[in-house]
C-alpha cells in the first residue's frame, strides 16, 4: 500500500490535480459567447465559431477530468499524461509556430498557463516513471 503522504505521492498527484485543474478553468466556456469572449478576448458572434469553441471547452474539460481522476486512480495514469501532454503541447506548439507575437494577450496567457502545466504535470510523470524521489 503506497504511503499517501510520502513526498513521492504528493508530488505525483499535485502534478496530475494541478494540470487537471488548468485544463478544468476553460470549460466556463460551454456556456456560450460571454464566456469565451472572458476567457479570449475576442467577440464571438458568429454561430458555428461558438459551436465549435464550445466543443473546445468541453474537450479541456474532458482532459482536465482524466488529468484529476488519474490523480486517484493509478490505471488511468498512463492515458492522462499522453493525453494531458498531446493537449497542452499541441497548443503551445501551434501558438508559436503561428506567430506568438501576433497573438493578443489572453490567448498568450492560454500559452503560458499550458506552460506551467506542462511542467508540473512533467515533474509527475518523472517522478512516477522514474522514481526521484524514494
Amino acid at each position: 500500500m503506497e504511503d499517501s503522504f510520502s513526498a513521492s505521492n504528493i508530488l505525483i498527484k499535485g502534478g496530475l490535480i494541478v494540470a487537471g485543474v488548468i485544463n478544468l478553468l476553460p470549460t466556463s466556456g460551454v456556456l456560450g459567447p460571454i464566456a469565451l469572449q472572458r476567457l479570449y478576448g475576442i467577440e464571438f458572434a458568429e454561430t458555428n465559431l461558438i459551436m465549435l469553441m464550445k466543443h473546445r471547452a468541453s474537450l479541456l474539460g474532458i482532459v482536465g477530468a482524466l488529468l484529476c481522476t488519474s490523480a486517484f486512480k493509478p490505471a488511468f495514469r498512463s492515458a492522462a499524461y499522453g493525453v494531458g501532454f498531446s493537449s497542452m503541447l499541441s497548443y503551445m506548439w501551434l501558438a508559436v509556430f503561428d506567430g506568438f507575437s501576433t497573438l493578443n494577450k489572453p490567448i498568450r496567457r492560454v500559452f503560458w498557463f499550458d506552460a506551467a502545466a506542462v511542467a508540473v504535470l512533467g515533474l509527475a510523470f518523472a517522478q512516477d516513471k522514474l522514481k526521484l524521489i524514494k
